[in-house]
């Protein structure tokens, strides 16, 4: 049943993003990794990998989390940071 509750919240999320962004091709997957490591493995797949910054401040600004950290470093294509409200 785990499964099926992981399946059901993906589907949710990703019909609102099919609905802002009807143009955009978008794939969803269920992975038991972190998400770093599930997005730098699927990079050398993929035209480019958007993902958000959130408002984390640091000494010197706005500054990536450890996902847009990983990906900015070993994505095998474009990264595309995105600020977040």
């Amino acid at each position: 049943m785990h499964g099926r509750a992981e399946e059901a919240v993906s589907r949710f999320a990703m019909a609102a993003i099919r609905e802002h962004h009807p143009g955009v091709e978008v794939e969803s997957r269920t992975v038991r990794t972190s998400p770093a490591r599930a997005l730098v493995e699927a990079s050398p797949r993929v035209a480019v990998v958007v993902i958000g910054l959130h408002h984390t401040r640091g000494p010197h600004g706005a500054r990536p989390g450890p996902v847009a950290h990983a990906l900015l470093h070993r994505s095998h294509c474009p990264v595309l940071v995105v600020p977040t409200e």
